[in-house]
């Protein structure tokens, strides 16, 4: 049994040790994931903050049947999706916020074309549908597996893999511009 599963049952019988212990473990990636999907710091730690929420009020529903990471990661969807619909109630636009800029970087010419590169990338990943994107990031920045995304997004690994399809191509013809 992996300590993930170990500590939520851990936390299902009681131990709030347990809870912190995974809200540690996961916190930063609940957060850079947030971050990456709706390029607001601010929004990102609120949406964090309610995954943890969500997971300590839900805690009595999971089963280890499926790792806790792919559970976990279905929250922060359904928390990232919510704030999406959230924002555009609010502003009655259909679009995104501006995606998340790039660090400030040194005079370097090599840096501050990579700098440029990242910032590119991110706009375009940015702007993909809501869940072409989440799929990416799953993919590319937590490492998810094709089996993993498909029970954090609830649909099934041939979606999955036609979501990253369409989501390269697009990005592929957005980021054309770039080849040298």
């Amino acid at each position: 049994m992996d300590d993930d599963i170990r500590l939520m049952l851990g936390f299902q019988e009681g131990s709030i040790a347990a809870f912190e212990a995974l809200m540690r473990r996961h916190q930063k990636s609940v957060l850079n994931l947030a971050y990456r999907f709706l390029g607001d710091r601010s929004a990102a730690e609120d949406a964090a903050q309610e995954v943890f929420l969500q997971i300590y009020r839900t805690a009595g529903t999971y089963r280890p049947t499926a790792s806790f990471v792919t559970w976990m990661y279905q929250i922060v969807r359904n928390t990232c999706y919510s704030e999406l619909r959230r924002r555009r109630r609010r502003t009655g636009l259909p679009g995104q916020d501006d995606p998340p800029g790039d660090p400030p970087a040194p005079p370097d010419r090599d840096h501050l074309e990579h700098a440029e590169l990242q910032a590119a990338v991110q706009a375009a990943i940015a702007s993909l549908p809501d869940n072409q994107r989440m799929a990416v990031l799953l993919r590319r920045y937590e490492n998810l597996s094709y089996g993993q995304i498909a029970q954090a997004m609830g649909t099934t690994e041939s979606s999955v893999k036609a979501l990253l399809h369409r989501a390269r191509e697009t990005l592929k013809e957005k980021l054309r511009h770039l080849e040298r």
